[in-house]
C-alpha cells in the first residue's frame, strides 16, 4: 500500500472494520484504494490535466488550460510575506504567472517582496565559468530572443530588436540582433565643455586602474585629487566610489565624456592648424596630402 499521503485525516469518520456501524458511510478499502490511485498519480510518470485533456507536446508534466481567463493561472505563495500590493495579488503571494496580454497571450512572470528592493530574481548555475568569447559562448544565465517562423521558431532577424528593458511600460533600453546597444538619454545628454576633458579621461583611467598598473604608476598626482575631478563634473556621477574598491562607472556619461574630449581635442587641433597654415609654416595642400 502507498504511503506518501497521510490517512490519519480520516480515521475516525471511515468504517474502521467494514461492519458499517461506526465511522461514517465510507468504507476504508475504498478509501486506501482511492488514495493508492491519488498516490500513483504522483509518484509514477503521468501527465495531470487542469481544465485540458491533451498535450501532444509533452510526455510528463502538468497542463493547465486557463480557457478565456486573464487573471493568474499559477501563484505560490508564503506565509511568511505580506507585501502591500493587493490590488495585483494576495498579500502572502510572493510569484505569479500570467498571460501578459489579453487575447494574445505571452507570458509575465511576477515577483513581490515586502521589505527588500528585489522582486524578481533571475539566477542560473551552470557547471564551471566559461571565459570563451564568441557567437557561441555560453554563460550560467542565458537570455534568448526567438520569433516564429511558420510552425517553429528562429533567430531574430539582422538589426532587429533582441532584448528591450523598460522602466514600466516606457523603452529605455534596446539591445539588437546585430550586437549593437540603444538607449535612450531623453533630456539627459550633457556636453562636457565646462573643463578639460583630457583630463577627467586621465582621472578616469588612474582612478579604474588596479594597484601597480604603470598607468597609475606615472602619474605623480594623489588619487583623491583623481577623485575630486571627477566628483566635481555637473550633473550625475560619472564614477560611484565605494569603500571596497569596486567602483561603477555610468557607461552613459562616459561616452559623453569620450564626445566631448575628441570634441575638445578637434578644436585644439584645428586652432593649431590655422596658426601653422597663418605662419606659412605648412600649406594648405601638404596637409591635405598628410
Amino acid at each position: 500500500m502507498a504511503t506518501s499521503i497521510s490517512r490519519t485525516w480520516y480515521d475516525t469518520l471511515i468504517d474502521d472494520d467494514g461492519s458499517g456501524t461506526t465511522g461514517s458511510i465510507w468504507d476504508k478499502a475504498d478509501v486506501d484504494a482511492l488514495l493508492d490511485a491519488i498516490d500513483a498519480l504522483f509518484t509514477t510518470a503521468h501527465t495531470i490535466y487542469i481544465n485540458d485533456t491533451a498535450n501532444a507536446m509533452m510526455t510528463v508534466g502538468v497542463t493547465i488550460n486557463q480557457a478565456g481567463n486573464d487573471d493568474e493561472i499559477l501563484a505560490v505563495k508564503s506565509s511568511d510575506v505580506a507585501h502591500g500590493c493587493t490590488t495585483t495579488t494576495e498579500a502572502d503571494t510572493f510569484g505569479t504567472f500570467s498571460k501578459y496580454e489579453a487575447t494574445t497571450g505571452s507570458l509575465l512572470i511576477r515577483g513581490f517582496n515586502d521589505v527588500r528592493a528585489h522582486g524578481l530574481v533571475l539566477q542560473g548555475v551552470g557547471d564551471g565559468g566559461v571565459g570563451t568569447r564568441s557567437t557561441a559562448a555560453e554563460a550560467p544565465t542565458m537570455i534568448e530572443g526567438m520569433i516564429r517562423s511558420g510552425t517553429s521558431i528562429a533567430a531574430v532577424g539582422a538589426d532587429q530588436n533582441l532584448v528591450v528593458i523598460r522602466n514600466g511600460t516606457t523603452t529605455r533600453f534596446i539591445f539588437d540582433a546585430d550586437g549593437d546597444s540603444h538607449q535612450d538619454v531623453g533630456t539627459a545628454w550633457t556636453n562636457f565643455d565646462d573643463g578639460d576633458d583630457i583630463a577627467r579621461l586621465d582621472a578616469v583611467a588612474v582612478t579604474l586602474a588596479r594597484e601597480g598598473d604603470p598607468l597609475r604608476e606615472a602619474f605623480v598626482r594623489s588619487f583623491e585629487e583623481h577623485r575630486a575631478v571627477l566628483e566635481a563634473m555637473p550633473g550625475k556621477p560619472l564614477i560611484v566610489f565605494n569603500a571596497d574598491g569596486h567602483h561603477f562607472v555610468n557607461m552613459s556619461r562616459l561616452t559623453m565624456l569620450h564626445t566631448g574630449a575628441i570634441r575638445q581635442t578637434a578644436r585644439a587641433l584645428d586652432r593649431v592648424t590655422r596658426v601653422l597654415l597663418a605662419a606659412g609654416v605648412v600649406t594648405q595642400a601638404q596637409l591635405e596630402a598628410a
